[in-house]
């Protein structure tokens, strides 16, 4: 039996990956004097260990600020 020939790629194995395209991330403000001291310590480069009670946006501002320094 002969081989079947090979098809060609299609569009969506060609396309670029989603993993490359340039998310745009929304702005954050901080809503508590804490959470507005981490940012500020963050932009005078300084390293940071949060610390707190569940709910504090601790997660949150973590990601925030390290998704913005990748991307930028």
């Amino acid at each position: 039996m002969p081989a079947k020939p090979k098809k060609k790629p299609s569009l969506a194995v060609v396309a670029r990956p989603l993993a490359f395209q340039r998310p745009e991330l929304r702005e954050f403000k901080p809503i508590t004097r804490n959470q507005n001291e981490v940012m500020r310590h963050w932009r005078d480069g300084k390293n940071l260990m949060m610390h707190g009670v569940a709910g504090t946006g601790k997660t949150y501002l973590a990601l925030a600020l390290g998704l913005r320094e990748v991307l930028n």
